[in-house]
């Protein structure tokens, strides 16, 4: 399985309607200023989760996403 880049996970992200043009907007000003990932900016805004993240990827592969954070 190949690593997902920032700009095929902004996609994802965008196409599945967990964020919108406007975030990417946001990140993508942030990123240039703190050189750091699209990924980092929405987690560090709280815009997105790594569960939601993960959900996501999961959906691009077709796969389960297990929550493992639960009891």
């Amino acid at each position: 399985m190949k690593n997902i880049t920032d700009t095929e996970l902004k996609k994802l992200l965008l196409d599945q309607g967990y964020i919108t043009q406007e975030d990417v907007a946001q990140a993508e000003s942030s990123v240039q200023n703190n050189s750091s990932s699209i990924t980092e900016y929405l987690l560090s805004e709280g815009i997105l989760s790594k569960d939601l993240i993960g959900q996501a990827i999961a959906e691009l592969y077709g796969v389960s996403n297990a929550d493992l954070n639960s009891n």
